[in-house]
């Protein structure tokens, strides 16, 4: 079985001396043995008592023994174990089991010379009132526990509750919050891709309507105007000669009537004009068989 390294500062002195006690034991270590033993196993600030104390009291197993304990024990440094047990709070991030482990080590050496009962009770009472809150150290002292291992567990539990109501008060209020905004806002429940979708088609409808203006604009520069036409056609101009055409009936050859009013036709009946303008066929047939005769 081998022997802890003892530095004077990771475990009081009584602890390690326990272990070292069950070793020799074990190995049927001589008493010079031990203090060969006790000698190597010393390092650090405990290593140094080697080089500054007498021969006579390292080459003495019990003197030896007696000077580390008062240097190392813990009835010399119970004072500021105990100061230490006042001041301690758990950490923000710290475990339950860390906290529960430091309380353990200083009530071993800040209560030494108590018995195990009445120091289980006060590492109980130490432990809750180092729990951060309140609220959380009265929910643990309303379990009462008796020992640390049971106000351990009752704080294990208890912060595995909180913090499921935790999550459940921040995610009720959550939700609430978003639908005041989207009340207030009047945002609907359209998701962020189908918004970003739309986006995209309209910019692009948007860019789309944008080059056919400007097409369209810069064809109308490069389309030269058609040239200005009269509203009379060319054929309705009269010859500015001065002279006033003169018109004669075709069957008498005579200027200053019309067909109506011709004196040469003053027994005869003229055809009635259809309502078109347009005479028929058989009365054009009698016209020109009348005109046949005359001749």
């Amino acid at each position: 079985m081998k022997v802890p390294k003892f530095d004077g500062s990771s475990m009081p002195f009584e602890t390690f001396y326990a272990k070292f006690q069950i070793c020799a034991k074990y190995n049927r270590w001589s008493r010079s043995e031990q203090l060969a033993f006790l000698s190597a196993s010393l390092t650090g600030e405990a290593g140094q008592v080697l080089s500054d104390c007498d021969a006579s009291i390292t080459s003495s197993l019990s003197k030896l023994t007696q000077l580390l304990k008062s240097r190392f024990g813990g009835t010399a440094r119970a004072d500021k174990f105990r100061m230490e047990l006042r001041s301690r709070v758990r950490q923000p991030g710290g475990t339950l089991d860390k906290l529960h482990q430091d309380i353990r080590r200083c009530m071993v050496v800040a209560f030494s010379d108590v018995d195990a009962k009445a120091r289980k009770r006060l590492a109980c009472d130490y432990f809750i009132g180092a729990l951060n809150g309140p609220e959380f150290s009265l929910k643990v002292r309303e379990r009462n526990p008796k020992t640390p291992h049971e106000a351990l567990f009752a704080a294990l539990q208890i912060e595995v509750w909180l913090n499921d109501a935790s999550k459940a008060r921040h995610a009720g209020e959550d939700d609430i919050r978003s639908r005041r905004d989207r009340h207030v806002h009047g945002t609907t429940s359209i998701s962020k891709y189908v918004v970003d979708k739309l986006m995209q088609r309209f910019h692009k409808s948007l860019q789309d309507l944008q080059s056919r203006v400007t097409q369209l604009e810069e064809s109308k520069r490069d389309t030269v105007p058609a040239p200005k036409l009269d509203s009379k056609p060319q054929g309705s101009k009269r010859p500015s000669s001065g002279k006033t055409m003169e018109f004669r009936w075709y069957e008498c050859d005579e200027p200053g009537h019309i067909t109506r009013n011709c004196p040469k036709r003053s027994g005869q009946q003229w055809p009635a004009v259809e309502s078109k303008g347009v005479m028929s066929g058989q009365r054009k047939q009698q016209q020109l068989c009348s005109r046949l005769s005359e001749d």
